[in-house]
């Protein structure tokens, strides 16, 4: 996380540090990111920079759990816009993510889009430490299934967890089969959404008591 001084800073200032940030992680990745380019950019100095953060893994992480903040709130937007389908709402979230995040000029979904195409940043995310992203999944796990249609009463909230687990596990690998294999799109979501058709067919068949 920031120091207090990161956070006693202007809304603005905290802004363009952030921009200039996401811009260089996006270009770059974590690893290659130059924190000369990002304190330039954001105009700033050294000195003012390792005030802020340890370094730029710690920079990331909590650009990191931003972005998962963020993505969690669009989980639950879209699972309450589909009364509660959970498999409805995870095809039309995959099938946003297979979309050009450039074209929605978005800095956090071209960020994501870019940790999906780069198994290099994948692999390291066990370096970052993304504060308490645990006590933001669980929470997110809470909501949806306080917001799930009628299949919650085929499964407890214990059980939901173990199967949102497997869907953000199948998911994730789709996007990033996709991201690397984009003229196979087609077959790998049809492959993912029988998944899901699959998945909840069992529930509701009671494969789970």
């Amino acid at each position: 996380m920031p120091s207090d001084r990161y956070f006693k800073l202007n809304e603005d200032k905290q802004q363009r540090i952030m921009g200039a940030s996401m811009d260089e992680f996006i270009k770059s990745g974590i690893h290659d990111a130059s924190i000369n380019k990002i304190i330039k950019d954001a105009d700033i100095s050294r000195g003012s920079f390792y005030t802020y953060f340890t370094d730029k893994t710690e920079l990331f992480g909590y650009i990191f759990r931003m972005l998962k903040t963020s993505a969690a709130r669009m989980i639950i937007n879209e699972v309450i816009k589909q009364k509660g389908d959970i498999f409805k709402a995870a095809r039309k979230l995959v099938l946003r993510g297979t979309g050009n995040p450039e074209k929605a000029q978005d800095k956090t979904a071209v960020l994501f889009d870019r940790i999906m195409s780069d198994f290099g940043i994948i692999a390291h995310l066990n370096e970052v430490n993304v504060g308490d992203s645990g006590d933001i999944f669980e929470g997110l796990l809470h909501e949806i299934y306080t917001h799930m249609n009628d299949l919650k009463e085929h499964l407890s909230e214990k059980e939901f967890h173990i199967i949102a687990d497997m869907m953000v596990v199948m998911s994730v690998k789709a996007l990033v089969t996709i991201k690397k294999n984009p003229e196979f799109k087609d077959k790998i979501l049809n492959v993912l959404y029988k998944q899901y058709d699959v998945m909840e067919k069992g529930i509701r068949g009671g494969a789970l008591k």
